[in-house]
């Protein structure tokens, strides 16, 4: 994965401002778990290698294997505490030990609460000097105004169908991985959720739904099965949408759904979709938005 999110623009205005010595004091990368996660090592490295980053010098092992003594990792655990957050302002304030600079990669930011980034808004905005901050987040709404107009905000991005391939073949050799590339929507983080027996089985429940879900006791019966998806509520929406999408395009494995639901039945619970997903933005019924959705489906008539 390292190859290709230096490609990022993201990753490629960290490196042009680390050769230019025009480093900003802090970034907040934006992007999946995943790929935030080893976007924050890219970073560091390209911070603090003489050579730019180039993955195979000791400074960059060292980092790679999280024990160079001027890459600071904050939290030790998934989500930083007031006490964490005093011991990052207190380590802030020693120099490098060997590097000319300090990097302070801060995991998971967008979990930390508002009380934690009240407690960094000002070393974030005046950090000491040759001191350096980058934020991985994988929600940036859940980061602060405050803390937001502070840092330079760095989206990673999409990663095509093709990228998508080439992780999930070296990190699942043998293993059918077409569908979890078709259903991506070009998150790797979602991609991997499909490789997952319960993504698996979130993938199976929606295109049953598409293809099967008529009448009133089918809706009953989806209705009931579909509470078990409750916690990916806005990713079962995302899954449907691409799934008819495809069934709109005629895509092969799809032409039961196309011949059932026809163009402007497809249309429309595409638009249904949409809506429903929004809904739960607005704190809607997970349950209720999904009623909506199967009630649409299961009446539906070419």
């Amino acid at each position: 994965m390292d190859a290709i999110l230096k490609q990022k623009r993201a990753y490629q205005q960290i490196h042009a401002d680390a050769v230019k010595g025009m480093l900003c004091h802090a970034y907040a990368v934006i992007g999946g778990e995943a790929e935030t996660e080893a976007f924050l090592t890219l970073a560091a490295q390209a911070m603090l290698c003489e050579q730019g980053g180039c993955g195979a010098c000791r400074t960059c092992r060292r980092i790679k294997e999280g024990n160079h003594p001027d890459v600071l990792h904050f939290p030790r655990g998934e989500k930083m505490n007031v006490e964490e957050a005093e011991a990052l302002l207190d380590a802030v304030l020693l120099s490098p030990v060997e590097a000319s600079r300090k990097v302070v990669l801060l995991h998971h930011a967008h979990k930390m609460t508002p009380i934690v980034q009240n407690k960094l808004l000002k070393v974030l905005e005046e950090p000491p000097k040759n001191v350096h901050f980058v934020l991985g987040a994988a929600n940036p709404d859940a980061l602060l105004i405050t803390v937001r107009s502070r840092v330079v905000s760095l989206p990673i991005g999409s990663f095509s169908e093709a990228e998508i391939t080439r992780i999930l073949s070296a990190e699942f050799p043998g293993a059918g991985i077409n569908r979890a590339v078709k259903l991506s929507g070009g998150s790797l983080d979602t991609a991997r959720f499909f490789m997952s027996e319960k993504g698996n089985a979130l993938a199976e429940y929606c295109m049953r739904a598409l293809r099967d879900c008529r009448g009133a006791m089918s809706f009953a019966s989806y209705s009931t099965k579909g509470q078990a998806f409750k916690e990916y509520g806005a990713l079962l929406f995302d899954t449907l949408s691409i799934l008819l999408l495809y069934a709109l395009k005629g895509e092969s494995g799809f032409s039961s759904v196309r011949s059932s639901l026809g163009e402007r039945g497809i249309v429309r619970l595409l638009d249904i979709a949409a809506l429903c997903r929004k809904k739960l933005s607005y704190h809607c019924s997970f349950l209720f938005a999904l009623d909506e959705f199967l009630l649409a489906l299961s009446t539906a008539e070419d």
